[in-house]
């Protein structure tokens, strides 16, 4: 099932964030992502065989990208039309609370786990 985020995972608040441990067999990974997502709506996976460099990488990457000028993240901003995934998107709404909030995001597609280190070399 899913355990508790250990403490070397925590941000700056203690927040105990299920696991799901792809080393499980089928059923009890089923039953933990089920239950972490009814509960939580969120998880960490682990074993899940992508190597830390990469993981390290992509991280390194997705910092710089946020880190741009606004007009070259839009560069690559997905069209308020489009129903491809991929791409830039900036959202502002109301939280609960009736405050405004704002979150970038940038999705992409991720190749086989050998594709990537190729293009990451």
């Amino acid at each position: 099932m899913a355990e508790l985020v250990p403490s070397k995972f925590q941000g700056t608040s203690p927040v105990d964030i299920p696991i799901v441990d792809l080393s499980n067999n089928e059923d009890l990974v089923a039953r933990a992502v089920v239950k972490a997502s009814e509960e939580w709506g969120m998880f960490l996976v682990v074993n899940h065989g992508i190597p830390t460099e990469l993981m390290r990488r992509l991280k390194e990457l997705g910092t710089e990208f946020f880190e741009l000028p606004e007009k070259e993240k839009e560069a690559v901003a997905r069209p308020a039309d489009s129903m491809d995934l991929e791409g830039y998107t900036t959202d502002y709404e109301k939280d609960k609370e009736g405050r405004k909030t704002w979150a970038d995001h940038l999705f992409h597609s991720l190749a086989t786990v050998k594709n990537q280190l190729q293009i990451l070399a």
